[in-house]
């Protein structure tokens, strides 16, 4: 759902962060829900929410007020998402850790060569217009899992920033 995903992040950023983790399918089904839309249950839930907002993008209006209530849901039930994402890498890390799995470091050598690769080849070739909506998309993905190699292995900006302003608070107590 990543076209539809960038669209709703402009509208609702808070519902867009949920449905792009862990929480992807619940996330659906509580908007479907708010929306007068049931769903059966989860797992398909962020198919039905895409073909809702693609045949009516007249409910991403509804979306921007959602996003206020679904804020206040979490808070309600003490849903932290930044920490249910950086649980969810932490247990990635130890997994990798303690099965000696090296899968992960293969992936990430492949992805970063990959990336560096295609970069070289487009500043050496050009490509027709009518070819060039498939080589952004294409583009656009291979940047988003570069961008989740260095997550996994460097941790989030949000973390890097949760951590810079922790580090700030203590000097500051000294």
């Amino acid at each position: 759902m990543p076209k539809i995903l960038e669209s709703i992040a402009t509208v609702a950023p808070t519902i867009a962060t949920a449905l792009g983790g862990p929480l992807g399918g619940a996330t659906a089904k509580f908007v479907l829900d708010k929306l007068g839309v049931s769903s059966k249950s989860s797992e398909n839930a962020q198919e039905a929410l895409e073909s809702l907002l693609t045949v009516n993008p007249e409910k991403m209006l509804e979306l921007k007020k959602l996003d206020v209530e679904f804020k206040k849901f979490l808070a309600e039930k003490d849903i932290k998402i930044e920490e249910i994402y950086a649980k969810d890498r932490d247990s990635a890390r130890q997994r990798q850790v303690n099965m000696k799995d090296h899968t992960p470091t293969v992936l990430a050598v492949i992805v970063i060569c990959t990336w560096v690769y295609v970069q070289i080849f487009f500043l050496h070739n050009t490509f027709p217009n009518e070819n060039s909506e498939v080589v952004m998309r294409a583009l656009g993905i291979l940047d988003g899992v570069l961008i989740s190699v260095f997550a996994f292995y460097f941790g989030s900006s949000k973390g890097s920033k949760d951590k810079d302003k922790a580090m700030a608070d203590k000097l500051n107590k000294n």
